[in-house]
């Protein structure tokens, strides 16, 4: 791909920004930002003509400003912390536009051995091992589409968290990253990166909040590898301002006996897409992969998966629950591929939509890619409307219709909420799901 006016806008911001991003002073920093960025004017962004992005439309962005945003915004500015997030049981580290904010933040020592940084502290101080933090995203992960996105985040990156666990390390308490967004017409691209020994174990909760109005870009990247025999928890909630967008693109190598779940769940944002790309890469290796959406308006919500089986006996499953209300357009797209040396896989996908008015739309494409002969893989996909007979019962019984119909969508991803893998975060998703049918309810009442 040639460079368009649009990768020439973004290099021209790269080039703004290059001498006051995290670790400018380092050689090899310097080259890998540069590197990514000359990969993004190559690859550009993602658009329909793409096959894994036929159903996404990312044209918003051209009202942007890719430069990121001017000044720092203090916490009052960006909207206050939501309760359920600062009464959290955690490690919390909380970022204001991509700037590390300790007023707002309570983490503390980790155990001897392991590693907790906020990134552009890490990157900041002389570290050894950039390639291994922003390298990654160049050359690797390319399965599902968004490659140029992970290299433009590994070009303009400003902050994120490290987290590294020696083998044998449980931490007691999740580690929560949270980014609240002004709502100004700028760009961040957060970049967490997760090291998980051999046997260790670990739970991960990322919360992006906007304001109700809010726009902006978030451009995020999760990257991390689980040793033999360990076992990572992650939940990501997207509750972004009205107008934003956000994509998300999260990889996991999982080895030998590891264990991945994972939940991403969307109640806010104009466009989004979360990515999940996982490989099990040794023989014993599971993946849990779950979501949704609960979308209204003209909103739309994609999320896309692939987990490649690259070794025997490994175990997937995925499980993901939308909801389309209005206009609102929701979209599932679950690939799995199953290796010719991976055999006794056994590999299951769910997808269900419920959409609640006649405008709203879903799409579900789920996907096998088979090489091996001795495995199980099964996927099944349904739309549909809310239960006639259910609201009848309801309304019968004396509770208003817009009531009703909260009830029973608060039923349909009950799934969702019961099978979520941090339990810490049970109150937070729990009361953003129970805001955003409160709120439906009041305009279609």
């Amino acid at each position: 791909m040639v460079a368009t006016i649009e990768t020439e806008r973004f290099s021209r911001a790269f080039a703004t920004a290059s001498g006051e991003l995290p670790g400018h002073g380092n050689a090899e920093i310097a080259r890998l930002r540069e590197a990514a960025m000359a990969r993004f004017a190559s690859t550009g962004l993602p658009n329909r003509r793409d096959e894994g992005w036929r159903y996404t439309d990312l044209r918003r962005l051209e009202r942007l400003d890719p430069a990121g945003l001017a000044g720092r915004v203090d916490g009052e500015a960006a909207g206050a912390l939501p309760e359920s997030l600062a009464s959290l049981d955690a490690e919390r580290i909380v970022f204001v536009d991509s700037r590390y904010e300790a007023a707002l933040s309570a983490h503390g020592a980790l155990p001897k051995g392991a590693r907790l940084d906020v990134l552009s502290a890490h990157l900041g101080n002389g570290c050894d091992d950039a390639d291994s933090i922003l390298g990654p995203g160049l050359a690797e992960w390319n399965g599902a589409g968004q490659e140029g996105l992970a290299a433009l985040n590994t070009a303009m990156t400003r902050d994120g968290v490290l987290l590294e666990l020696p083998p044998g390390m449980k931490l007691d308490r999740p580690i929560l990253v949270v980014h609240l967004l002004s709502g100004e017409a700028g760009a961040i691209h957060p970049r967490n990166v997760l090291r998980i020994g051999a046997g260790a174990e670990a739970a991960l909760v990322e919360a992006f909040v906007g304001r109700p109005g809010g726009a902006g870009w978030t451009n995020t990247v999760l990257e991390g590898s689980i040793e033999p025999g360990g076992r990572v928890r992650h939940v990501a909630m997207i509750r972004h301002g009205a107008n934003a967008v956000h994509t998300g693109r999260m990889t996991m190598e999982v080895g030998r006996g590891a264990n991945y779940a994972a939940q991403a769940i969307t109640l806010g944002g104009r466009v989004v897409r979360n990515e999940f790309v996982v490989r099990l890469s040794g023989p014993g290796a599971e993946c849990g992969l779950s979501g949704g959406a609960l979308a209204h308006g003209r909103r739309h919500v994609d999320h896309t998966t692939e987990i490649t089986h690259a070794a025997p006996h490994t175990e997937s499953e995925q499980v993901f629950r939308n909801v389309a209300d209005d206009n609102a357009r929701t979209v599932f797209q679950g690939r799995v591929v199953v290796e010719p040396d991976a055999q006794k896989t056994n590999a299951r996908q769910s997808s269900r939509s419920l959409l609640l008015s006649p405008g709203a739309e879903a799409q579900n494409k789920p996907e096998l890619r088979i090489f091996a002969d001795d495995v199980k893989c099964s996927h099944g996909a349904t739309v549909g409307d809310l239960d006639r007979d259910a609201l009848f019962y309801l309304r019968a019984r004396g509770i208003d219709e817009a009531e009703a119909r909260a009830l029973l969508t608060r039923a349909f991803v009950a799934d969702l909420l019961t099978s979520l893998p941090v339990e810490a975060a049970r109150a937070a998703v729990e009361e953003a799901v129970d805001d955003w049918l409160r709120r439906t309810a009041n305009e279609d009442g």
